[in-house]
């Protein structure tokens, strides 16, 4: 009833998770919790001066980061931007930098929207099947990679089959 009398707000409720919550003691009733995505800098530096961009994804009022593999430095970085767009154009590369924060969060809301059909989409999750996914693949490249490279190089004590 109350989502046919207000469509526009019934098309923000699609992406948010329900919890069930005693109001009153006598009815359950549901409320709709959002999961929010966005970027922000480290608190502090690295040994070269730059900051790391960490994705913030925000669930149930708590909090989880992710470091990203970008950097840069305070002065062009723009934390008030709108369309994923936080690099600076003082920054070289920035329509390139932009492009992959638009990219990190894809993929990160591409995870949460597949894991809420399934009703396991918390921060926790998201972020532990992506990297996951990452290091298992890379990892096995890579150990094949190693162990075709011992046998070509005849270091066949080091090889096992």
């Amino acid at each position: 009833m109350f989502l046919k009398c207000f469509p526009k707000v019934s098309q923000k409720l699609v992406d948010m998770k329900p919890i069930s919550y005693l109001c009153n003691n006598h009815s359950p009733t549901l409320f709709f919790m959002a999961t929010s995505f966005g970027f922000q800098l480290a608190t502090s530096p690295n040994k070269k001066g730059l900051y790391p961009v960490v994705l913030r994804i925000t669930q149930d009022r708590k909090q989880k980061k992710v470091r990203t593999s970008l950097e840069v430095k305070k002065a062009d970085w723009n934390q008030r931007a709108k369309n994923y767009k936080h690099f600076r154009s003082s920054c070289p590369e920035y329509a390139k930098m932009n492009d992959e924060l638009r990219n990190v969060i894809d993929t990160y809301e591409k995870k949460y929207r597949s894991l809420a059909k399934t009703g396991r989409a918390s921060a926790q999750i998201i972020v532990s099947e992506i990297q996951e996914g990452e290091v298992d693949h890379s990892f096995l490249k890579y150990a094949k990679e190693r162990t075709q490279d011992l046998y070509d190089t005849g270091s066949i004590r080091n090889w096992k089959k």
